[in-house]
């Protein structure tokens, strides 16, 4: 059976390259009306040249409220309405645990991994409720790092571990309202955001501790694969998952 989403609107943040990317062209493929958000305007460009004219492109930086208004408003200026949100948007820390967290890549990790998706779930759920019948999806872009203890920094693992709660916050909350929420944790793969750490420096002590998992996971998973998870729990196909965290790790969690 294949899974559509056909007539949905569908905004991605995080979108201009890797798995954002991946996902939005996923949801291309199964028909979404699509909504691609970056605050790099050269990523954003390239991935709209790369995906067709299915592709539509808002610039915008999830940690800005106002930045955060700006992309629903023309969001619904374009389509009229909106049914699924994604929060991909991330960024790595650069694996320091909290004895040596900088504060200026604690607060920059925060606010893009957990500020940035609390404000966007924040104002798409305004919109949601206003609907003539109410209802949506959000898709949140955890990690196998909100699960365990040791596969990033202390500034990471503790976005990750956050916006499953946020997860499971919304999703409880909002049961009532036809608005869906889960949480897909993927492992390791061939994304943008680690580069991130790359650039900070890297701890190098908590890295290897981090690496030494590494090791143990089967396989890299691929970005489509991943996607496609994102596009089954933002469909009417998984109308019986809320709550839920899924993880996407090739395996890596089992071990």
């Amino acid at each position: 059976m294949t899974v559509s989403l056909d007539s949905k609107v569908a905004i991605i943040t995080g979108a201009g390259g890797g798995l954002g990317k991946a996902i939005a062209k996923a949801f291309i493929a199964a028909g979404a009306k699509t909504i691609l958000v970056d605050i790099n305007k050269d990523y954003l460009t390239s991935a709209v040249s790369e995906l067709g004219e299915e592709a539509h492109a808002i610039q915008g930086d999830v940690t800005s409220p106002e930045s955060v208004q700006n992309i629903i408003h023309e969001a619904i200026k374009k389509f009229g309405s909106m049914d699924v949100l994604v929060n991909n948007a991330g960024v790595m820390d650069n694996f320091a645990p909290v004895g040596d967290v900088d504060l200026k890549i604690w607060d920059r990790v925060i606010a893009v991994n957990l500020t940035g998706p609390m404000l966007m779930s924040r104002a798409v759920i305004k919109h949601f409720l206003e609907k003539a019948t109410p209802g949506g999806v959000i898709v949140n872009i955890a990690s196998l790092g909100g699960l365990f203890g040791n596969r990033a920094g202390a500034a990471y693992t503790s976005s990750k571990h956050a916006i499953i709660g946020l997860t499971k916050n919304t999703a409880a909350a909002y049961h009532k309202k036809n608005i869906r929420c889960n949480a897909i944790c993927p492992g390791g793969m061939l994304g943008t955001n680690i580069q991130n750490a790359y650039q900070d420096g890297i701890h190098q002590e908590n890295h290897k501790l981090a690496m030494s998992t590494f090791a143990m996971q089967p396989n890299i998973s691929d970005l489509p694969d991943v996607a496609n998870v994102v596009v089954y729990l933002s469909s009417d196909m998984s109308k019986t998952l809320s709550g839920a965290v899924i993880t996407a790790d090739g395996g890596w969690g089992a071990f």
